[in-house]
């Protein structure tokens, strides 16, 4: 995935917030990878994003959603992360990639000012930003229910 970052033929920085590996910054073509590990800053960092490359976790998708960041879903864990990532493309937020080798374009592509203006609008369209409250009244509603 780096590889496909950093050969884009452009300049890119690359947040890299999970994974193994020392903490720091490294250069790989055209892209500068920063390389965070855990942090709890994730919202802030993912509000001053272009794009999410990675994978199609249920918090991740919707933040993305929320902000109206477009992503790229490689590797998606069978089961709810596919499912995630069909609803994203369906929807016209992401592109899911399934070879390595379509990576590269799919980025391109979306980093491409139309192309992301479009997909940054499907995911603001898809987002349900008051999800958790709307669970909650359910929750509560159902709670008040006789039995």
């Amino acid at each position: 995935m780096l590889q496909a970052l950093g050969n884009l033929g452009r300049q890119v920085q690359v947040l890299v917030l999970a994974g193994a590996g020392a903490v720091g910054v490294e250069h790989f073509g055209g892209a500068i990878i920063h390389r965070l590990g855990f942090t709890t800053d994730f919202p802030e960092l993912l509000a001053a994003s272009d794009l999410v490359v990675g994978k199609a976790g249920g918090l991740t998708v919707a933040e993305s959603t929320t902000l109206g960041v477009p992503m790229i879903v490689f590797d998606p864990i069978p089961g709810q992360e596919e499912h995630n990532a069909e609803y994203l493309e369906r929807g016209g937020a992401a592109v899911w990639v399934h070879e390595l080798s379509g990576l590269r374009p799919a980025i391109l592509r979306a980093l491409d000012p139309q192309e992301h203006a479009r997909m940054s609008a499907a995911a603001r369209a898809l987002s349900v930003p008051d999800a958790a409250d709307r669970a909650a009244r359910i929750i509560l509603e159902t709670l008040d229910q006789p039995v």
